[in-house]
C-alpha cells in the first residue's frame, strides 16, 4: 500500500503549541510516498509461503519478488489470504497471472445487462509449482476470493480452512464537485467456470476449522 506521508520541516517555533496560545504559525509540508509491506513469505523445506494481507498497488511486485526470492527446493507453495478482505482488482489478476498458463480464465465479469468480459492470464506462469494451495477463513473476502477461485479453476488449487466471507460485487468510486466521494457497485465477479459467490462464500476443499492448524495442513499436504 502507498502512503503520502506529511513531514513538518519546521516545528520548532511550534513549542510550546496549544489551542489557547492565539498566535500563527508558518509551517512547511513535504509529500513523501511509503510503501507499506503487505506480503510476508517463509520456506518450510521445499514448501514456500506467502501471506497477503491485502491487496494494495504494490502488492503483487511485492509477490513477484517473494516468488523470486524463494530457494531452488521450493516446488511447492501456500497462499495465505485468510483475514484479508480485499482490495484492488487489478492486484489478485495480476498475482493470478504468475500462477496460471497463459489464455486460461482468471475471472469474469457481469455488468448490468448481463454482458460478460472474460480476463484470461497474459503473461504465463513465474514460476512451476508442483502443489499449490490456498488458506482461507471468514474474512477472506472479495480480491482474496477471486485470487482463491482463480487459483482453484485454473491452478488446480487446494483450498483449505473455514468458507470465505462471499463478496462477489465490484465498486467504483467518482470524487464529486464538492469534494465528496460516491461509491457504487458495477458489476459481479465470476469464476473463471462462471460460478458466482456473492452472499455464498467459497466452500474450501478440505474443512479444517482450527485456525492454528489450517498452515500446518497446508504445509504438510506438499511437504516431503
Amino acid at each position: 500500500m502507498t502512503m503520502q506521508l506529511l513531514s513538518l520541516s519546521s516545528l520548532s517555533s511550534l513549542s510550546p503549541l496549544s489551542p489557547l496560545n492565539n498566535k500563527e504559525y508558518e509551517i512547511t509540508l513535504k509529500r513523501k510516498n511509503v510503501t507499506i509491506d503487505s506480503v510476508v513469505s517463509e520456506e518450510y523445506g521445499n514448501v514456500g509461503y506467502i501471506q497477503i494481507q491485502t491487496f494494495s498497488a504494490t502488492t503483487s511486485k511485492q509477490v513477484k519478488n517473494k516468488i523470486n526470492d524463494f530457494g531452488s527446493n521450493i516446488d511447492s507453495i501456500v497462499v495465505d489470504v485468510r483475514n484479508n478482505t480485499g482490495g484492488y482488482l487489478s492486484s489478485a489478476y495480476e498475482i493470478a497471472d504468475y500462477f496460471i498458463a497463459k489464455g486460461k480464465p482468471i475471472y469474469q465479469l457481469k455488468n448490468k445487462n448481463n454482458k460478460i468480459t472474460k480476463y484470461n492470464a497474459k503473461s504465463g506462469i513465474l514460476k512451476p509449482f508442483k502443489g499449490v494451495s490456498v488458506l482461507i477463513n471468514g474474512f477472506s473476502a472479495s480480491a482474496s476470493e477471486v485470487l482463491t477461485l482463480a487459483l482453484k479453476e485454473s491452478a488446480n488449487a487446494t483450498i483449505i480452512g473455514v468458507k470465505s466471507y462471499g463478496k462477489g460485487t465490484v465498486q467504483e468510486k467518482d470524487i464529486l464537485s464538492s469534494g465528496a466521494m460516491v461509491k457504487y457497485t458495477t458489476a459481479y465477479w465470476l469464476s473463471p467456470k462462471g460460478n458466482s459467490i456473492n452472499g455464498v462464500g467459497i466452500k474450501p476443499d478440505i474443512e479444517v476449522k482450527d485456525s492454528d492448524e489450517q498452515l500446518n495442513y497446508a504445509i504438510n499436504l506438499f511437504k516431503k
